[in-house]
């Protein structure tokens, strides 16, 4: 079981633990690594909570500026052949690639969750798209 947890629009994913006793945790999309544990639901969120305002606490004491959360932006390099096909299919569609691409990637979480664990399982070595 993956669960995600949002908190100060930082996002977390928790898993069981190995030993199947509770629940461990990280924060995504940060270089800084923040962790959290519990036994239960309640307790894990806690955790989870207490884990980034210690963290956010931390980098104003020592005066950095923390890891932005996730804001809804994403910038992406494609293969420029890549490039023109998403535009050429959003625009047969009418909307501009931005929204054909949101409205894709959540049509596919939703229809075929499993599919991004195929793609995970490859690694750096996941298919490229290009014959």
């Amino acid at each position: 079981m993956v669960a995600l947890l949002t908190y100060k629009n930082y996002v977390g994913v928790l898993q069981c633990d190995q030993a199947g006793k509770g629940f461990q945790g990280r924060v995504l999309n940060i270089a800084d690594e923040i962790t959290f544990a519990g036994q239960s639901v309640e307790e894990v969120r806690k955790s989870f909570h207490d884990s980034l305002d210690d963290y956010l606490d931390s980098c104003a004491r020592e005066l950095r500026p923390p890891a932005p959360p996730l804001d809804g932006r994403l910038c992406l390099s494609l293969p420029v052949e890549l490039h023109q096909r998403l535009a050429l299919a959003a625009n047969q569609t009418g909307l501009d690639l931005a929204d054909w691409i949101t409205r894709l990637l959540q049509w596919a979480l939703e229809n075929d969750p499993e599919a991004t664990l195929r793609l995970g399982a490859y690694g750096a070595d996941a298919p490229s798209g290009s014959a």
